[in-house]
This record gives C-alpha cells, structure tokens and sequence, in this order.
C-alpha cells in the first residue's frame, strides 16, 4: 500500500481483509449446519467450521501480502535513486573543462 493512501482506501482495506476472513467461515458453518441436519450427525459442522476458519485464513493471508509494501520494491528505488546520483555526479565532471596536464 501506498504511503500517501487516503483514510478511505484504507478503510475499504480493513474492510476487504474482515470479509475475506468471515465470509468463508459463515459459509461453511452454514453448510455443516445444513448436512448435519440432513444426516442427523454433528461431525459436518465440526469439519467444515475447522475448513471455513483456514480457508478464511489463507484468502486473508493471501490479500494482505498482496497490498503489504515489498522489501525489493524498496531495494529497488535505492537502488534506482543511487544510480540517478552516479549518473549526475558523471555528468558533472564531464561537462568541467579538462586542466591542463602538459609539464613545463
């Protein structure tokens, strides 16, 4: 993420990774409420509450290294701004006016 986001990108941010985490979970609490229902068992809530809770956590997981700031992007603007300060100090000896190396 940007440095300079706005409180609303971040907001919707926060918001994204809270339903990234829930929705699965609710989903598969649903799900292993219906098939226990159906079948007369408790065992299909447990399993899919335990698959909704990493599933959730994986999808969250996942979105938040997506939008976390890289370490070689980093490296690379270093990298990149070192370069451009290399180039400009050659450049400045080349435009000064070469002194003059004869012996007398």
């Amino acid at each position: 993420m940007k440095k300079n986001a706005s409180p609303l990108k971040n907001l919707i941010l926060i918001t994204e990774v809270g339903l990234s985490f829930i929705l699965p979970f609710v989903i598969a609490l649903f799900f292993g409420k219906w098939l226990d229902d159906k079948f007369q068992t408790k065992i299909f809530l447990i399993i899919f509450l335990v698959l909704g809770f990493f599933s959730g956590l994986t999808a969250m997981i996942h979105l938040i290294r997506h939008f976390a700031p890289k370490k070689a992007d980093d490296v690379k603007e270093e990298t990149y701004d070192l370069m451009e300060a290399w180039k400009s100090e050659e450049k400045k000896e080349a435009d000064r006016e070469p002194e003059d190396e004869s012996i007398l």
